[in-house]
């Protein structure tokens, strides 16, 4: 039988395999990106990869004595490699962005969420001359906000697994929020992310907010859907941290 001929009666065809978000192609693999909530349908048994990352953190504002608050933390990142996904319909959640604070901490991020499997919110990044806060659970620890004649305010702990804790504030500068793959190295770093090809390229999910300085104009927010934590605020009376960014959910199979 020619291949012409197969084809006609149906061999060597396969549909879909599963439903759900946006789909590409990438390497011999299948890959579903959910950038806002949605159901991912199995529609028979898979062998799949994952990646769920949590909404960042939003950074600390500064306060009315001109103390800096502290770096957003980064969503929680958690990954799967060959797992089974038995046929049917899975919920999928992803996390919204942690607000920035305006004269106020900033605010925990939103969980995502696939299978059984959720990344937590980042922590918000620490109000300058206040501490950090620490709601429970969350995915990466916020920096704390700086304070003055003083060594600053303790960042909050992360999630073990999913993220680390941000660092102290030091005098008047805020801490970097901690990162998924690592606490900050320095006073206005945040902590590193973490680097997943997943999705067909290679790009780096769940870093830490930043503390700026007084002479940076504005906190710039998270990039959507990668979980970062958005940037603290500078010393200036009373301004503003920066948002975090939304999270992610991603799933791949074999085309």
């Amino acid at each position: 039988m020619s291949v012409a001929q197969q084809i006609m009666l149906g061999f060597g065809k396969s549909g879909p395999k599963a439903t759900g978000g946006t789909v590409s192609y990438s390497g011999g693999y299948t890959i579903h990106t959910f950038l806002a909530g949605g159901t991912f349908t199995a529609l028979e048994n898979l062998t799949a990869d994952w990646l769920v990352v949590g909404g960042g953190g939003g950074g600390g504002g500064g306060s009315s004595t001109n103390e800096a608050g502290g770096g957003g933390g980064a969503g929680g990142l958690l990954t799967g490699a060959g797992d089974s996904i038995v046929a049917g319909s899975y919920t999928v959640t992803v996390g919204y962005v942690g607000a920035g604070g305006a004269a106020a901490a900033g605010q925990q991020g939103g969980a995502s969420a696939f299978n059984g499997n959720t990344a937590h919110g980042g922590g918000g990044g620490g109000r300058g001359n206040g501490i950090a806060p620490t709601p429970s659970p969350i995915g990466s620890g916020g920096g704390g906000g700086g304070g003055i004649s003083y060594p600053g305010f303790s960042g909050a702990a992360g999630t073990s697994g999913q993220g680390f804790a941000g660092r102290a504030g030091e005098n008047n500068t805020g801490g970097g929020g901690g990162g998924a793959g690592a606490t900050p190295t320095g006073i206005r770093v945040g902590g590193a992310g973490f680097a997943s090809s997943i999705s067909g390229v290679s790009v780096t999910y769940a870093t830490g907010g930043a503390t700026i300085n007084a002479t940076t104009p504005a906190a710039p927010s998270g990039t959507p859907n990668t979980g970062n934590g958005g940037r603290g605020s500078t010393t200036v009376s009373d301004s503003s941290g920066g948002s975090g960014g939304s999270g992610i959910v991603i799933i791949r199979y074999l085309t």
